[in-house]
């Protein structure tokens, strides 16, 4: 049977070691406009301000934020604001 592999940007199946992975390792799966969105997402924006701030559709916000909730295994935008907001330099 021939292997796929992961590909680019995606998380392991299965974490290297017991237990969950860091959270900078799962931010670091995050595409650059998956970033984007996460950061103005924790700024307080809504799909909607995020979208004209990118020169995106909200739908398209949305879209990116359902693939960030299934990579950081969280349920929802705090969670997700939380977890960036705890993780990134500039916030230090």
């Amino acid at each position: 049977m021939l292997s796929m592999g992961r590909g680019p940007g995606r998380p392991p199946e299965k974490p290297a070691a017991p237990g969950k992975p860091a959270e900078t390792e799962l931010l670091a799966y995050l595409t650059v406009r998956q970033k984007q969105v996460l950061k103005l997402v924790s700024d307080g924006m809504s799909n909607k301000e995020i979208g004209r701030a990118l020169y995106i559709s909200p739908s398209t916000v949305n879209g990116h934020l359902s693939r960030i909730f299934s990579v950081l295994g969280v349920d929802g935008r705090i969670e997700a604001a939380v977890m960036w907001t705890r993780n990134t330099r500039e916030n230090r």
